[in-house]
């Protein structure tokens, strides 16, 4: 069985005189399901949730993000992107 918890945070702004309120949610693997899901651990995920027949669909998918090239552009590289029409 697996619980979704809520948990409030509360942080403290110019100096203590106001506080602001926000609600996490969290759901528990259960340890027979972990090994499917390690390999996700430290990567952005895509999450999608659905109510399928009355049940709760959450559907988990690596987020294709665009990182910093592991080389500086060339000159020729350039001169395509800005000549580029969009």
């Amino acid at each position: 069985m697996v619980k979704i918890r809520r948990r409030l945070a509360k942080k403290k702004y110019l100096d203590g005189k106001y506080t602001y309120a926000y609600e996490r949610f969290y759901i528990e693997i259960p340890k027979k399901y972990q090994d499917r899901v390690r390999w996700l651990l430290d990567k952005d995920l895509r999450m999608d949730i659905k109510k399928v027949n009355g049940k709760l669909l959450i559907v988990l998918s690596p987020s294709n993000r665009f990182c910093m090239q592991k080389r500086p552009l060339s000159r020729k590289d350039l001169l395509k992107i800005s000549n580029a029409q969009f």
